[in-house]
């Protein structure tokens, strides 16, 4: 594994609007059980990738988006033309890295109606682990969320498994300029294929990929200005991470999460110190939890019953929003910057994980930096179904940029959401 030296975590990029707390933001942001539900286990974790996702010997002579290695498949989408590819991007200390991820195109040629655009998918938590990666699934369309309607539309399709999955890690876990970099990247690596893609796309994330889609619009600009993003687009994504963390840093669900975090960031950053950020009998449950991977397809946690007994305990040793680095990394990463580009927000209104009134205080917030939000909400939807039940009004949504339409406001009459404590 090679070592990184990430820049300093509080420096890594400006923002516009600072909270007070970020303490363990890990625990809003991904895609997992809604609390109360069953935990399943996955008795057959995914088989290590092979060579394929290994970098190759002249990866500093790419450029960020070059297609390094790619392999075709067949997807279970009909009419539809598949690859797995490897691709150049940027870590978080911005040296160069392979990452693995799939492209989807409508098969066949693109009769000369012009480049296609692109929808840039971010998906939710899959774990930590280089067998999480999403693109190692027997079927990688089973979770993405949009891809039908994309591919029916004659959009190409681009999917980053991020950096460490698939890839050698560490997965730079919730790391937003990170996972940005991957999303935006992919655009570029799908020209390269016979996609017929332009330059023109949207991105479209759930939970931590709701973050990175967010992410990729703070950065778009600096990063891609050979692109032409159009839209972000996400479902339940953590943007306002302190009521967040307020809100979950004591269930289940989100120790669980804390784990995977911790455990990443004390790999990627060297003062990061898992011994002193957990409590002992946690430590070395935590780093068994973060070799194991969420069952993707359904987006279920997968935990063992005794993990989960013992997830109930006391777990963190120092308060993470006041102790560094942890504070630093935590406030770094906050999806707050600002956007210029239309913004549309799908969020359930049974979400347990990333709660509906944070969601809307936080657009609130981007409406009154004159920023055009689309916000809507979807009654007895909860956190896992909510890429799912989501991505058609994103789509749509999508599709209507594509058009030439004038980006939808409701910025001066935001939904109503049930109130905090509800």
């Amino acid at each position: 594994m090679t070592t990184q030296t990430p820049p300093d975590p509080g420096t890594e990029l400006p923002h516009r609007r600072h909270h007070h707390r970020f303490a363990m933001v890990v625990l809003a942001v991904v895609a997992v059980l809604v609390v109360g539900v069953a935990v399943f286990v996955h008795r057959v974790q995914p088989a290590e990738p092979g060579a394929f996702y290994d970098p190759p010997a002249n990866l500093a002579a790419a450029k960020p988006g070059d297609l390094l290695r790619s392999e075709a498949f067949t997807p279970a989408l009909p009419n539809t033309s598949g690859w797995k590819v490897l691709y150049r991007s940027t870590d978080p200390s911005g040296n160069p890295i392979a990452v693995s991820g799939v492209v989807l195109a409508p098969a066949g040629t693109n009769n000369d109606s012009g480049p296609r655009p692109v929808v840039s998918w971010a998906h939710p938590t899959t774990g930590i682990a280089r067998r999480c990666a999403p693109s190692l699934l027997d079927d990688p369309t089973s979770a993405m969320f949009g891809a039908r309607e994309a591919i029916a539309n004659g959009w190409v399709w681009v999917a980053t498994d991020y950096p460490g999955l698939g890839t050698p890690g560490p997965h730079p876990y919730l790391i937003g300029q990170s996972e940005a970099r991957a999303v935006i990247d992919i655009v570029r690596t799908a020209s390269a294929l016979p996609t017929g893609a332009g330059t023109t796309y949207a991105t479209w994330g759930h939970s931590q990929g709701g973050q990175a889609s967010v992410w990729a619009g703070m950065i778009a600009n600096d990063y891609a200005p050979d692109l032409e993003l159009i839209g972000v687009s996400a479902a339940a994504p953590a943007i306002q991470l302190d009521t967040l963390v307020t809100a979950d840093e004591n269930t289940f669900a989100g120790r669980y999460l804390l784990s995977l975090g911790l455990v990443s960031w004390s790999e990627l950053y060297p003062d990061a110190d898992l011994d002193v950020a957990l409590r002992r009998p946690a430590r070395p449950l935590a780093r068994s939890i973060a070799k194991d991977c969420v069952e993707t397809k359904n987006q279920s946690l997968v935990v063992a019953p005794k993990v989960e007994a013992a997830l109930r305990l006391p777990f963190a040793a120092v308060d993470l929003t006041t102790t560094e680095p942890w504070a630093g990394i935590l406030a770094s990463n906050a999806a707050d910057g600002p956007i210029d580009v239309p913004v549309f927000v799908g969020q359930g209104l049974d979400d347990k994980i990333v709660r509906p009134w944070s969601t809307r205080d936080a657009l609130a917030t981007r409406c009154e930096d004159g920023e055009t939000v689309e916000f809507v909400t979807y009654p007895n939807v909860g956190h896992i179904e909510a890429g799912d039940v989501t991505s058609p009004d994103a789509m749509a949504w999508i599709a209507g940029l594509l058009g030439g339409k004038a980006a939808p406001s409701n910025c001066d009459d935001l939904p109503a959401v049930p109130a905090q404590g509800s």
